[in-house]
């Protein structure tokens, strides 16, 4: 083995968010979270079913269809690492007794053997008809660890070890390419966060097999990654395979094989080369297809997905723009899927036309039993949640915060003290943020590393008055003292506008950014047909950005030729029409992909955008 590899993690346990995206993390939870078991029971109770002896097709829950079983095997898994990222991003005693609450509900339903799905005997974990139960013990056992992680819950510990353990007594000195395998192939990931916890060498064993062995049957990520393959080139491009992939990371902490560093870091770029659009959201018809103008669902699972494969990649790298490409879909297409009533999630969040709720969109995934339930639904507290795994990480030298927008994130410094790093401003309304030290017991010397975004060309820092040099876009400013209570920071970033040129079915078609926000025509403030209105590079960069409060929105600009856009996250809502390609000619040219300019990027002015 390898040098095993000490890499950044999260140990955020509230985020104390304010502004903006609290009122949405706080009225899904309290939307959505709180109840979503009473209304939904058999997203435990068909498993209680299974555990009794029941056949799925008789379930008193109405489970009709192949597709409503397999689709039940995620469903409380997904709900509960949604919670338990909730709880991390807003520790409410509520959203305490809702997450210890569905673990009972689990235990009750977990077989002596360790079998959580909702399969009957006979045929569980691929048996003898091609099931998701191993996809759906991924999922449960992975909601059960991070669950424990988060609050400390010993017993949702040993179920998640209950859970794992029965899918490899199954898989022992057997393949999991038993059919479903962008789906099933998941659980090599649950295998190495396991191992990390516990040291037991099985987990590694069979974590290692998938990746080396069973990957070559099908999917073969890594080696096609090694040859310089793209995702979409794969033969299981669906993004599924983006929790398989994810493996990789726990593989490479543990063992320090560059080549599973390698892989990864070359699938994260693929797919922001080559398919992630203009709203930061992942997938065309639910698959890599190596085209981000491409028409076909840009599915709210996919995106979660996309925003975790980001953060193992930003673990594994400390590569500062890979938070500009977290931010950028949390900011724009994850609080874009929120619906009117903060309740529940889109399944698509198209780049032009308007939001709809997924119980519209997957209506034959309706089942008496769980009638608001369905695979996005399942993963809506994970999407409002999951910036808590990365708003601020920690290494043996290093606290990285990567998150501007107003809070108070309490979490933890190099030498292990509890710190709280209070976050004033109004950004990404401005740039200017304000940073104080609070929480600490004792002064420490450790780095604070603030990132600054690649779009921001132009860029201030002071640590208590003192100006700070050698800052550049696209990178950490590493702030070498020993911090003490209020200690302050003051960084001052330039909101420029940048623009992505379109192509393909959007040519002549322009997507614009302020910052982290990609700006939208919504039918609420434009009369007249979208697409007619026309912009200049002059209208755009003469814009007045304001706040959008009293309009139902995050921010709203008024461009110089009277058109007032607003923030992709508020478009769309009250089944509202809206664009993202505009009819702007900016006298630009299209850039293509590549890891030195991302074509989002393109036009950078240091002067734009910053009138407010």
């Amino acid at each position: 083995m390898e040098q095993a590899q000490k890499l950044t993690r999260s140990y955020v346990t509230d985020m104390g968010l304010s502004g903006y995206v609290a009122g949405l993390t706080s009225g899904h939870a309290k939307a959505w979270a709180l109840n979503a078991l009473d209304m939904n029971p058999s997203i435990t109770g068909a498993l209680k079913f299974a555990k009794w002896g029941g056949d799925p097709l008789n379930s008193p829950y109405g489970l009709g269809n192949i597709g409503q079983i397999l689709e039940q095997n995620e469903f409380s898994g997904k709900h509960l690492t949604g919670i338990a990222f909730l709880y991390a991003t807003c520790p409410t005693p509520e959203l305490k007794a809702a997450g210890d609450r569905l673990v009972e509900e689990l235990h009750d339903a977990q077989c002596d053997d360790g079998y959580l799905g909702v399969h009957a005997k006979g045929d569980r974990l691929g048996e003898k008809t091609d099931t998701w139960d191993v996809w759906g013990h991924y999922h449960v056992a992975y909601g059960l660890l991070q669950w424990y992680k988060v609050t400390g819950n010993q017993q949702a510990f040993q179920m998640a070890l209950a859970a794992a353990n029965r899918c490899l007594r199954q898989f022992e000195g057997k393949t999991y390419a038993i059919g479903s395998e962008s789906v099933n192939y998941a659980i090599g990931h649950l295998y190495g966060l396991l191992y990390l916890e516990t040291k037991e060498e099985k987990y590694l064993r069979e974590a290692e097999k998938l990746v080396t062995k069973d990957w070559l049957k099908h999917g073969n990520w890594m080696n096609d990654a090694l040859a310089g393959k793209e995702l979409y080139q794969s033969d299981l491009p669906r993004w599924e395979v983006l929790h398989a992939i994810m493996a990789l990371s726990p593989l490479y902490e543990i063992t320090g094989k560059k080549e599973y560093y390698e892989a990864l870091r070359h699938i994260w770029w693929s797919v922001v080369k080559t398919d992630r659009h203009n709203t930061g959201g992942f997938t065309s018809a639910e698959a890599a297809t190596g085209n981000p103008y491409a028409q076909g669902s840009i599915e709210t699972c996919s995106c979660v997905a996309w925003v975790g494969l980001g953060i193992e990649y930003l673990r594994l790298s400390k590569d500062a723009y890979a938070v500009d490409e977290l931010e950028l879909t949390y900011f724009n297409s994850l609080l874009a899927s929120i619906t009117d009533g903060l309740r529940f999630i889109s399944y698509d969040t198209p780049m032009n036309g308007t939001i709809v709720t997924s119980q519209e969109s997957l209506k034959f995934l309706y089942s008496k039993g769980a009638p608001e339930f369905n695979c996005c639904q399942a993963n809506a507290c994970r999407a409002m949640g999951e910036v808590s795994q990365w708003a601020a990480m920690t290494d043996d030298s290093a606290l990285y915060l990567n998150y501007y927008a107003p809070a108070a994130i309490h979490t933890r410094t190099p030498g292990g003290q509890k710190i709280m790093l209070r976050v004033k401003g109004d950004y990404p309304l401005t740039g200017n943020i304000q940073i104080i030290v609070e929480g600490l017991e004792k002064p420490e010397e450790f780095d604070l590393a603030l990132r600054i975004p690649s779009w921001s060309v132009q860029n201030q820092i002071s640590v208590n008055g003192e100006t700070v040099n050698d800052i550049h876009p696209g990178a950490y400013r590493l702030l070498r003292r020993a911090w003490q209570n209020g200690d302050q920071v003051d960084v001052s970033l330039t909101l420029s506008l940048h623009y992505w040129v379109g192509e393909d079915r959007f040519t002549g078609k322009t997507s614009v950014y302020r910052g982290p926000i990609l700006l939208a025509a919504d039918s609420r403030f434009v009369s007249g047909p979208l697409e007619e209105v026309t912009f200049t590079r002059e209208d755009l960069e003469g814009m007045t950005v304001q706040d959008g409060a009293d309009a139902g929105c995050w921010l709203k600009a008024q461009c110089k030729n009277g058109i007032t856009l607003i923030d992709f996250a508020s478009a769309g809502k009250q089944k509202a029409q809206y664009i993202t390609w505009l009819n702007a000619q900016c006298g630009l040219s299209p850039v293509h992909p590549g890891e030195e300019l991302p074509v989002w990027l393109n036009g950078l002015n240091a002067s734009a955008g910053e009138k407010a």
